[in-house]
């Protein structure tokens, strides 16, 4: 049985499923910042003086968006896609750009990235401050609002999906579930993840992960193995308590703990020829030198 749901306000599950491919999904319109921007700068009054509406500063719609691309920011030409010869790229046409907040056209905003956003403090979004806070110390301030998701990697979009959530449940305690959220990362966005789990449990959530990446499961207050196979050879309560205890057990995760905790063969490796890391750039360049003559180069 669970226990202590009393001092919860709420689940939230998070799966792998990723975005339909769409060239005009972004990521403000991923964090419903889109709509936000366009009220913006529609009550701006170079708007109201050039006649524009919110939806004239949409990409999906309006009269604003460029007339060859129709707010994608590219054509398709002999099977490739290029950037649009009309726009620049801007995906807007030369109305939308003369509007301008803070010297910026909306453009530009969409182009920024979400860590110069947020400390610009830029008006558009004085009321999505926290989430923009959050972004960035997910470690994801390096994108922009703009950006297709379809060309985010799957540690960017789930920071994403968490920081949305958060931002949206900002005086709640809350249980994340979330399936398999280290598949397919590489090792640095799987440390930031961690770094961003630690921050929700700091913050009183809970967090639940099926999870089969070591580093994370390492990096757990509570184990909950089930086993000995897998399929129909498993389903069975086979070890639990912390990562220390499971790690000491005879079962596929005891043993994978142990294997990983032991010194590895490249750790040895880098540890024994730690002295001949060069310690500046002058060593350094004075051994790339080296390096090239011996390489005959």
């Amino acid at each position: 049985s669970l226990s202590g749901t009393e001092h919860l306000n709420g689940f939230v599950a998070l799966g792998q499923r990723t975005p339909i491919p769409n060239r005009r999904s972004t990521v403000a319109t991923f964090l419903g910042l889109a709509e936000q921007l366009r009220n913006h700068f529609a009550r701006l009054p170079a708007a109201a003086a050039a006649g524009l509406k919110a939806s004239d500063f949409g990409l999906n719609a309006g009269q604003g968006r460029c007339d060859q691309c129709l707010g994608i920011g590219e054509i398709e030409e002999a099977g490739h896609w290029v950037v649009c010869p009309s726009c620049a790229g801007s995906r807007y046409g030369s109305t939308v750009l003369t509007v301008l907040d803070e010297g910026y056209d909306i453009a530009q905003v969409l182009d920024r990235s979400i860590t110069s956003l947020n400390s610009a403090h830029f008006p558009a979004f004085d009321q999505q401050l926290p989430l923009l806070d959050t972004l960035v110390e997910m470690g994801v301030g390096h994108l922009s609002l703009g950006r297709r998701l379809d060309t985010l990697s799957g540690g960017e979009l789930q920071r994403l999906r968490i920081a949305r959530e958060l931002s949206e449940h900002t005086s709640q305690r809350l249980m994340f579930i979330l399936d398999e959220p280290a598949a397919g990362l590489h090792r640095d966005d799987v440390a930031r993840l961690l770094r961003t789990l630690d921050r929700m449990v700091r913050h009183g959530h809970t967090v639940v992960l099926v999870e089969h990446n070591l580093e994370l499961v390492a990096a757990t207050d509570w184990i909950i193995e089930f086993g000995p196979g897998c399929g129909p050879l498993g389903g069975q309560l086979i070890a639990e308590g912390p990562p220390r205890h499971v790690c000491e057990q005879d079962t596929p995760s005891g043993r994978m703990l142990r294997a990983a905790s032991k010194p590895s063969e490249n750790s040895e490796h880098v540890e024994r020829y730690r002295h001949h890391i060069p310690s500046s750039l002058p060593e350094a360049s004075s051994a790339l030198r080296w390096l090239r003559r011996l390489l005959g180069h």
